[in-house]
Parts: structure tokens; C-alpha cells; sequence
């Protein structure tokens, strides 16, 4: 009987231990494939923006931000602002934080978009700002 017992508790231990582990691995392959289908071009029609999204890693992504302001065309009113950079991923947010500006951009990811917040200033000329929902509009070559 004390035989018994002791291989009922061994074999109970591994497979508590197996638990574990596929339960860490199944968590790490939903993030890695939730983060896969963020790479991609993006645009935002309020703010004349495009956002271009390269995946590096797991969760870390290059990116190009480009947003525009348009007063007057005619007498060339029109002012651009750009950020490039890379963004780490955690769960559906990501947060980049301009090394020579004073402004930070937070990307928050849901299905086919992304709505981006800018705080700060610095990110272009006159009354430009990328802030705005921006709708997948290509996906990565």
C-alpha cells in the first residue's frame, strides 16, 4: 500500500509539473501570436497619418509615424511631423518615449487599428498631432 501511495504522489507531482509548463508555453503562444498580427501598414484619415509597423521580435516592433496638418494648400499652409522608433508590446500597449523631444506616444492595439495618444510637444511643426485611430490598411509584405 505504501508503494502505492508514493507512486500515486510521484505521478500526481508530474503531472502538476506538466500543468505547469503547458500552461506557461499555450500563455507565451497567444501572446507571440497576438503580437504577429500587428505588423503592418496603418492610416488615420482625421490626422493625414500613416503608421508602419515592422515586427523585430516577439513583441518588440520598428515603427514609422508620419501626420499631417493642412490649413491652406493654396498658399502652402500645411505643417508634417514624424517619429521613428522601436516599441515593445505588453499585453496590448506600447509606449515610446521620444530621446530628443519632450512628448511621449502611447500605442494601444486592438483588432485591425490602433488609436495612438501624444502627449508632449516636439513631434512636428504647427498644430500637428498624431493622436487618432489609425485602421490597418495593408498587411506586412
Amino acid at each position: 500500500m505504501k508503494y502505492m501511495r508514493r507512486v500515486f504522489c510521484l505521478i500526481a507531482g508530474l503531472l502538476a509539473i506538466s500543468m505547469f509548463f503547458t500552461a506557461e508555453s499555450t500563455a507565451k503562444d497567444a501572446t507571440t501570436k497576438q503580437t504577429a498580427n500587428l505588423a503592418g501598414e496603418y492610416k488615420c484619415d482625421a490626422v493625414h497619418g500613416r503608421l508602419n509597423l515592422i515586427q523585430r521580435t516577439d513583441k518588440r516592433f520598428e515603427f514609422d509615424l508620419d501626420a499631417m496638418w493642412i490649413g491652406d494648400v493654396t498658399v502652402g499652409n500645411v505643417n508634417t511631423g514624424n517619429a521613428h522608433g522601436v516599441i515593445e508590446v505588453q499585453d496590448d500597449t506600447a509606449v515610446y518615449k521620444d530621446p530628443e523631444g519632450p512628448y511621449t506616444l502611447t500605442f494601444k492595439f486592438s483588432r485591425n487599428k490602433v488609436d495612438i495618444k501624444y502627449d508632449g510637444s516636439g513631434f512636428g511643426q504647427w498644430k500637428v498631432t498624431p493622436s487618432g485611430r489609425y485602421k490597418r490598411v495593408c498587411e506586412p509584405k
